[in-house]
């Protein structure tokens, strides 16, 4: 249940009403609405990242493989991984897959329920801190229900693999409530305090973005503190002494782990300073309108921007910047989540490699829902009867929205061929369709794998990795001259390197099909050379070295077979 919380001690707004339902059964209502919103997703199966992080992860098969979770990083163990970024050293969220994994047996209904509940303790969470910050009973239980009901969640909350982002939040703001109840205690502050740095550091173990938690808790002590300005710097650098040393460890331990601090994907400095408005305006527009969401949404292309769209973004968050500095100063709520809710966004507003995500905006959603909140309470009307009236309908109406998006929307993750419907809608790029073809090859549809294809290939003429993929089904029908023909088509255009690896390989087992042990052999040999993961291009090449009487040679490639 959500903590003890009591009414203002002089309501006067428009309000009222709400205290007369207690918090125990607000705490109620609010969990059996999060639950009538997010529970058809335990119906649901694991998709897109799930089946590499989880599924064919052979680290979760035992608790014994717990140390090579923490000692790599995220994608280590998939087969593609010198291809995936390993900026993601994210331990602890992979042991929290891990202890889902062994207690389910993995099921994926065990993980959905779990992400499900962890959304639960957050919004309770949401709510204690808010009360706390603001000593206002109305505003914390609002901004709790806003939360718990905004569909911008979905991603991180049906998702299995954005899960990361709920359990970096339960740990971000327990560390936040902790410091918090540090300072109201008079009884054991140092272990509030304690239990604060710990909390961080595991949510900085859980993901990189939890560094700028002490931010807020430096700026909530400049708002609160009463001492003079050099006892202000004295005390604020003892209290980030604790925390400060918790990133150096985490700093010194991702070094370790990954070789570097964080592999660079940022763009030129213009394109950084014009762009990060922008990316603020389109995360602003996805909480103020979250519908239609989907996995993949159409990258920003600074380098095409106009001089009439960068001008007002650029002038859009100075003013932010100015009115969020502005209330900071007189309020201590506004000092800690304004802080915090800003902050941990802005990595993403200045990155380009992920591109714009839903899940993003889970922690920095929480300013947004208590400033709704608080506007909510601030309702004014000459009369006071017909002004509570209408806070209640506002509320009611904002909420019954949420839930229902929330339960339209979520489908969208019901499987991976739903999800990619939805990118190719949002999105339609080669990557989406050749997404949405592969989901449907999963599923043994291969009509629908060709002809999404076809459709993908009409409308990017140029796509290698369509005319791959299409090349890659002809040869699984065993249509080989239509699969060389397709093969030839995407060695035209550009490619990265590990897909024209998988090109090259494809087109030498065509030529080992046709007899040509020639070309076959030196096709397949530069294809494992631009990508070592191809297994059954290696398979055909030990065929091929057989076939030839080499079987020393042969050995040696069914040796590097898993």
């Amino acid at each position: 249940m959500a903590p003890s919380i009591q009414p203002a001690a002089k309501e006067t707004r428009p309000l009222e009403w709400f205290a007369r339902v207690s918090e125990d059964a607000w705490s109620r209502i609010l969990i059996a609405l999060t639950l009538a919103a997010y529970l058809p997703s335990i119906n649901y199966g694991f998709v897109y990242d799930d089946a590499a992080l989880i599924l064919l992860n052979p680290w979760m098969a035992s608790w014994r493989f717990a140390g090579k979770l923490v000692s790599h990083h995220m994608w280590a163990s998939s087969a593609a991984s010198e291809y995936l970024p390993a900026n993601f050293y994210r331990p602890v969220f992979m042991l929290w897959l891990l202890l889902c994994n062994r207690l389910s047996g993995g099921i994926p209904a065990a993980f959905h329920l779990a992400n499900i509940l962890l959304h639960i303790f957050v919004v309770l969470l949401v709510i204690s801190i808010t009360r706390r910050l603001t000593q206002d009973r109305n505003v914390a239980l609002i901004a709790g229900l806003l939360f718990a009901l905004h569909p911008v969640h979905i991603e991180a909350v049906v998702w299995i693999s954005g899960g990361t982002e709920v359990v970096c939040a339960v740990l971000i703001l327990g560390s936040l409530l902790a410091y918090l109840r540090a300072g109201e205690s008079a009884a054991h502050p140092r272990l509030w305090l304690a239990s604060s740095v710990l909390l961080f550091g595991l949510a900085l173990f859980t993901k990189e973005t939890a560094i700028v938690a002490p931010v807020a808790v430096l700026a909530h002590f400049w708002t609160v503190s009463r001492h003079r300005l050099s006892q202000k710097f004295a005390r604020s650098a003892l209290l980030l002494i604790p925390y400060l040393l918790v990133i150096a460890i985490y700093i010194a331990v991702r070094v370790r782990v990954l070789g570097h601090f964080a592999e660079s994907h940022f763009e030129s400095p213009a394109s950084v300073v014009l762009g990060f408005p922008l990316r603020l305006g389109w995360y602003v527009h996805q909480l103020l309108w979250p519908f239609h969401l989907s996995v993949k949404y159409k990258p920003l292309d600074v380098a095409t921007l106009s001089l009439w769209m960068t001008v007002p973004a650029l002038l859009f968050l100075i003013a932010s910047i100015t009115a969020i500095v502005c209330k900071v100063r007189h309020s201590p709520a506004w000092a800690l989540l304004g802080t915090l809710s800003f902050l941990s966004l802005c990595p993403v507003l200045l990155e380009t490699f992920t591109g714009f995500q839903d899940r993003y905006l889970y922690l920095p959603s929480i300013g947004f829902c208590v400033l709704l909140a608080w506007l909510l309470t601030r309702l004014r009307m000459h009369d006071l009867q017909a002004a509570r009236w209408m806070s209640a309908a506002l509320i009611l109406v904002i909420a019954s929205i949420s839930l229902a998006t929330v339960i339209w929307e979520e489908r969208t993750w019901e499987t991976d061929i739903s999800l990619f419907q939805r990118a190719v809608a949002v999105d339609p790029s080669p990557a989406t369709f050749a997404q949405l073809a592969s989901s449907y090859a999963d599923e043994g549809n291969s009509t629908r794998q060709f002809a999404v294809l076809q459709d993908g290939i009409q409308r990017f003429p140029n796509s290698a990795g369509l005319w791959h993929k299409l090349g890659a089904y002809y040869f699984s029908k065993n249509q080989i001259d239509d699969a060389a023909s397709s093969l030839a088509r995407s060695q035209l255009y550009p490619a990265a390197p590990a897909l024209r690896g998988q090109n090259q390989c494809l087109i030498g087992m065509v030529d080992y099909e046709r007899g040509s042990l020639t070309s076959a052999e030196a096709n397949l040999r530069a294809g494992l050379a631009a990508d070592s993961s191809f297994q059954e291009c290696r398979s055909t090449l030990a065929l091929l070295l057989e076939r030839s009487g080499r079987a020393a040679e042969a050995r040696q490639q069914r040796a590097q077979l898993p």
